[in-house]
């Protein structure tokens, strides 16, 4: 079963040494930049984080959710994207701490039950985007039962972000936005 602790200051050695591995910092960015945008996430209300664990293998995972209508201007301004959303809407981030978890399926379960988690305390719908080029997380999340829905291409570096929704389970008791056509 995956647990999830809400993290709090004395989990930042532990952000540092996952944010540290260069399979993170290639998706995420330098960590001293990360752990401060964790934390003002958390201060200001935009987002909340947790420690993934398990009991047979301890704290393994950072996961979060980000509300997309909390998102401060300059980041909106870089990915106009995320202001686009319908209200309600939550961002799913994660990133496995010991590489040598990686390409076993635990990304997958783990973003599985975090959704499940939030559709329970009544999100209408998460979002997750990934940048085209990992593969692996892609694959994770559609494993994790997100659809594509569309793409980002920005104008600055011509990266790509693969815009990925998922919608609680039906019959939930939540009112779901009408599921995209084209997804």
């Amino acid at each position: 079963m995956i647990r999830f602790a809400p993290i709090s200051e004395a989990d930042t050695p532990l952000l540092r040494q996952w944010l540290s591995t260069p399979a993170s910092r290639e998706w995420w960015g330098e960590p001293e930049h990360e752990i401060g945008l964790i934390f003002g996430g958390e201060a200001s209300g935009e987002s909340r984080g947790f420690i993934a664990s398990a009991p047979d293998m301890g704290p393994f995972a950072y996961i979060q959710c980000w509300a997309t209508d909390k998102v401060p201007d300059e980041a909106a301004q870089k990915e106009p994207w995320v202001r686009q959303q319908a209200a309600g809407t939550l961002g799913v981030d994660i990133t496995i701490g010991n590489p040598t978890l990686l390409g076993k399926g635990l990304g997958s379960r783990t973003v599985r039950a975090f959704c499940d988690m939030l559709f329970a305390e009544g999100a209408p719908r998460l979002i997750i985007d990934p940048d085209e080029r990992n593969v692996r997380a892609v694959r994770a999340y559609e494993k994790a039962g997100f659809r594509r829905f569309d793409t980002y291409t920005d104008p600055d570096d011509g990266s790509v972000t693969v815009l990925m929704e998922r919608y609680p389970p039906e019959g939930t008791g939540t009112n779901p936005a009408p599921r995209r056509s084209d997804s």
